[in-house]
């Protein structure tokens, strides 16, 4: 069987169409895919450094929380039209010790609940998307940590005094 030159040609142009759509179709695949995976590696970096955090908080290994925090720390009221205050270094012990040890009222169902900010730490095993607010940043209860040079610090806290 031959074929005719157009027949060729269109046949050609036929094959380089499909090969045009099964190349968009495979980065348009990969764009998708590795912007997945790096959300999902995002997640697993928060959930980790939630695990090492936590762990460093219920240990008082205030050396280790020191080196997860940016400094200067700041502290805000309840009110954020509050100003805030920025901590430095030196005075990160006692200032998270307050933050630690500060109450915490919550309801369940209809029972007014006190605990600490340290006992809902505690309780806090997994990061969940209710605690993450942008994708470079979550909050835990009255702490809130964000992603700093590719790093996930303790940014703010929330102190009522």
């Amino acid at each position: 069987m031959e074929f005719e030159r157009p027949q060729v040609a269109e046949f050609m142009r036929t094959i380089y169409r499909r090969l045009f759509m099964f190349k968009a179709g495979v980065v348009v695949y990969l764009l998708f895919f590795t912007s997945a995976c790096s959300a999902q590696e995002r997640t697993l970096t928060q959930q980790q450094f939630w695990t090492e955090f936590r762990q460093a908080a219920l240990l008082n290994d205030n050396k280790k929380l020191e080196a997860m925090t940016h400094f200067p720390l700041e502290v805000r009221g309840v009110d954020d039209s509050q100003p805030a205050t920025r901590y430095k270094k030196e005075q990160f012990d006692s200032i998270f010790k307050k933050i630690l040890n500060q109450p915490v009222i919550t309801m369940e169902g209809d029972k007014i609940i006190t605990n600490t900010t340290k006992s809902v730490i505690n309780s806090t095993n997994t990061i969940t998307k209710d605690h993450i607010m942008t994708g470079d940043s979550f909050r835990v209860d009255q702490l809130v940590f964000e992603l700093k040079n590719k790093q996930w610090k303790l940014v703010r806290a929330y102190l009522e005094e």
